[in-house]
């Protein structure tokens, strides 16, 4: 269903207001289900109408980093297998949210990109030696040879 948040302020004499709205949160990084190496680099976002204060990083239901200054950026080591991340803020009221935990799984070794194939960049030029080896660099940085 769908989840609504109200969030109000309220003045009591002449004091300053009280704020009673939580902040909200939310889990960037990793994406849901996606596979991460061994160090997964978590990304949130967290605003409030005053300011966040602090912001608790989760694994697996443990806290296992609390931030206080943006970014919201953490490097965890994580062992292989399926984990969850969420997040805790928490503003200078000491007003909390929690965002929904985002699963993730680590693998030792993600798969290495396909290879290139030297022949079909170079489109069979017919190059060799030195000027080959250049041209083989050039083609892989995207350059291309003008003909005259």
């Amino acid at each position: 269903g769908r989840v609504a948040q109200i969030g109000l302020r309220v003045q009591v004499g002449d004091g300053p207001p009280v704020d009673v709205t939580p902040p909200t949160v939310r889990v960037t990084a990793p994406t849901p289900a996606g596979e991460t190496a061994l160090i997964v680099r978590v990304t949130i976002s967290a605003s409030d109408d005053v300011g966040v204060a602090s912001v608790d990083v989760e694994l697996d239901g443990a806290v296992v980093a609390t931030l206080t200054a943006p970014p919201w950026t953490r490097d965890l080591e994580v062992t292989a297998g399926a984990h969850t991340v969420a997040a805790l803020a928490r503003d200078a009221a000491g007003n909390l949210a929690r965002s929904e935990g985002v699963p993730f799984t680590a693998v030792e070794a993600l798969p290495p990109p396909p290879p290139v194939e030297l022949e079909r960049v170079l489109g069979g030029c017919g190059c060799s030696g030195v000027d080959g080896g250049l041209l083989a660099a050039l083609a892989l940085l995207g350059l291309r040879r003008r003909r005259r």
